[in-house]
């Protein structure tokens, strides 16, 4: 572990879990939409899915997708289809819910990527959004399950990079505070963001992991999330809930990580349990499962060497 770095915080993010219909119906907006690659896939016949929250044995197909990076070099998109019990529920359609909302991509053209998600099936929207002025997202497309993503032109990158999670909370500063005890660090100050289909201005904080610099969580709200009469104060809550729910961090030592998080007081993961892989060169891994202020479900990974 570096010095000075809690055993709490994590090292990498290691995926953003995506919960689909119809894996035939999701992956080519990934695939040939943005150029992601499957690297690894596993099939989950008869799990225990308690530590998931999941009563009973679970049946599930999981897809990991990487951008032109790898997977040594940046986060996945996990794909996962559940069959037993079924995925279920809607992505979130209400922009005020708490939750993951968004995933964001740079993309070297505009256009050429529009044109292939449009091509795969993918819906674009009317929204983008300005921040400070600069063009924070130039066109937002919903995927095959109603899924957010948001694209910004870059030309210095070679092919569409997966760049941020946007995730909606009641309380930023509580919020950030909170990912902060697992690691993030802010990039910088708040953001103004003025999307073209709001009527007013709302904060985006930028935090990033140390040793990964290039990826980011933006942590956002709007001014109906705090509102106690607010429908969808607390993020999905069921991990076969259709749409973005679970990301994963990468710790050098889980249970060292669990003790030390509990220890703290802000985080409290739940027991570690060990996750089967079938047919990956993992094989398995242990993990552990608990939730951010706003019902965000974050896994921790026992990686000690995510470059492997």
């Amino acid at each position: 572990m570096t010095s000075g770095r809690s055993a709490a915080q994590a090292t990498r993010m290691l995926h953003c879990n995506l919960n689909v219909r119809s894996m035939v119906a999701a992956a080519p907006v990934y695939e040939q939409g943005l150029g992601l690659a499957v690297r690894m896939r596993t099939s989950s016949r008869g799990a225990d899915g308690a530590a998931m929250g999941l009563p009973g044995p679970t049946d599930s197909d999981v897809w990991f997708l990487y951008d032109h990076r790898g997977g040594r070099r940046c986060p996945a998109v996990e794909l996962v289809e559940w069959k037993s019990p079924a995925t279920e529920g809607t992505a979130y359609d209400d922009l005020a819910a708490a939750g993951m909302q968004a995933i964001g991509f740079a993309v070297p053209s505009l256009a050429d990527t529009s044109k292939r998600l449009l091509d795969t099936g993918a819906r674009e929207t009317s929204r983008s959004a300005l921040a400070d002025g600069r063009v924070m997202v130039g066109a937002e497309f919903l995927d095959a399950d109603g899924v957010r993503i948001e694209l910004v032109e870059d030309p210095s990158v070679p092919a569409p990079t997966f760049r941020y999670v946007r995730m909606n909370c009641a309380d930023l500063a509580a919020t950030t505070g909170w990912y902060e005890a697992v690691g993030w660090q802010p990039t910088r100050s708040p953001l103004t963001v003025r999307w073209s289909d709001a009527t007013a201005d709302v904060a985006i904080q930028p935090v990033a992991l140390p040793a990964d610099p290039a990826f980011a969580l933006h942590l956002t709200t709007s001014p109906e999330a705090g509102s106690p009469d607010a429908a969808n104060r607390r993020a999905h809550d069921q991990a076969h809930h259709r749409g973005l729910y679970r990301m994963a961090l990468a710790v050098d030592d889980l249970r060292a990580a669990v003790a030390a998080a509990r220890a703290d007081g802000r985080v409290l993961p739940g027991e570690p349990a060990y996750m089967a892989l079938p047919g990956t060169p993992l094989g398995g891994l242990w993990v552990s499962f608990f939730t951010d202020p706003d019902g965000v479900t974050v896994e921790f990974v026992e990686r000690p060497d995510v470059t492997r």
